[in-house]
């Protein structure tokens, strides 16, 4: 019979001890991040999106074209994507798991100061639609 309470409390302290804790990374909202740089320098921008499917740049500003004064870097999700699409800009497609990343936006040395928007799509795994958020690169004048 002790045995038996011993097993049932050490049962219910574990029970306890993991309900506080988090066995896995949560994100509970879609985000992205804003950034300002000076010119020549990457912009991180950090995205964030529960059950994530697809990840595409959706709306960007001309200067950000192939061999444009704006370009995208490496970017870097946990978990990696399972299909990157390679097209201007790629598409990310995932397995439906809560994910974060970066996504570097580099400037060239005579990249125009000016704040240049960009438009992510986010297709949530089980949601209809596609969610779109808005964010900013802003290039400061590197020369001072």
């Amino acid at each position: 019979m002790n045995r038996r309470m011993l097993l049932a409390s050490t049962g219910a302290a574990l029970a306890g001890a993991l309900a506080g804790c988090s066995l896995g990374r949560s994100v509970d909202t879609i985000s992205v991040t804003a950034a300002t740089v000076e010119q020549g320098e990457t912009a991180r921008l950090d995205v964030a999106a529960p059950n994530l499917s697809g990840l595409h740049i959706d709306a960007f500003p001309e200067a950000f074209r192939l061999d444009g004064p704006l370009s995208l870097g490496e970017a870097r999700f946990d978990p990696a994507p399972d299909v990157v699409w390679q097209a201007h800009p790629p598409h990310w497609s995932f397995s439906g798991q809560d994910t974060e990343g970066t996504v570097p936006i580099r400037t060239a040395p005579e990249t125009p100061p000016e704040t240049y928007r960009f438009g992510f799509a986010f297709d949530i795994a089980g949601k209809d639609g596609t969610r779109y958020e808005e964010t900013t690169v802003t290039v400061e004048d590197g020369s001072g």
